[in-house]
């Protein structure tokens, strides 16, 4: 399983945190739709309300905002429907907080069409260096357009060379590719199907890692 210890900690920490916040909200819908859609759902919606360090694991899509950690599940349900569960906590004893954040998130996930990302300067997609592909699985060959900032910590998670997992930063992934440098700029990436294998490499001042299958890919358009 991908990150597995990332995937320990991360829940761990999750449940800990939980145990010392004053107020969570939680809520589930079933949708009649794929695993891989729910966690594009998930991961889209996350993005669009403004939380950040977003981790997608297994079937878990976990972010940040403020006071506030929101946490999404995938899960089968039957004849081709899942689940998708929602938690948020917040250090605030004010329940109205998280309740709003989850329905808010809930809303998103059901109505995948609120989840784009305003429009850059330039006409593309706005990202920061935690911004992923994931929203975008399945659609290969589609080319999308991002401007990354100047501003913002590099990521760590980038698998590949070259042909990167979709779940990898793509501001990160234009660094090691040498399409832009850490002061940002516009790219263009083309959603690619899966590989079974996916290679690390050391370029530019960043490292990727290495990786078995995946489910989907993106390039960079030059």
């Amino acid at each position: 399983m991908k990150k597995r210890l990332v995937l320990v900690f991360c829940i761990l920490g999750w449940f800990l945190s939980v145990q010392a916040q004053p107020a969570t909200s939680r809520g589930e819908q079933r949708l009649p739709i794929s695993f891989q859609e729910g966690m594009a759902r998930a991961e889209a919606a996350l993005r669009a309300e403004g939380y950040v360090n977003i981790g997608v694991q297994a079937n878990m899509a976990l972010g940040y905002k403020g006071e506030n950690t929101a946490m999404i599940m995938v899960n089968e349900a039957t004849n081709g429907t899942y689940w998708i569960n929602i938690v948020v906590a917040s250090l605030t004893n004010n329940a109205g907080i998280p309740g709003g954040e989850r329905v808010k998130l809930q809303g998103r996930i059901g109505n995948p069409s609120t989840n784009a990302n305003p429009p850059g300067p330039t006409g593309t997609t706005a990202a920061d260096w935690n911004t992923t592909a994931v929203g975008w699985r399945g659609k290969n060959n589609q080319q999308v357009s991002f401007t990354c900032p100047s501003s913002g910590k590099p990521s760590t998670e980038l698998w590949g060379t070259d042909t990167y997992t979709d779940d990898s930063s793509i501001c990160t992934a234009a660094v090691h590719a040498g399409v832009i440098t850490y002061g940002g700029g516009n790219v263009t990436i083309e959603i690619r199907p899966g590989l079974s294998a996916y290679s690390g490499s050391a370029r530019n001042g960043v490292t990727s890692k290495g990786y078995g299958g995946w489910h989907s890919s993106f390039i960079f358009i030059r």
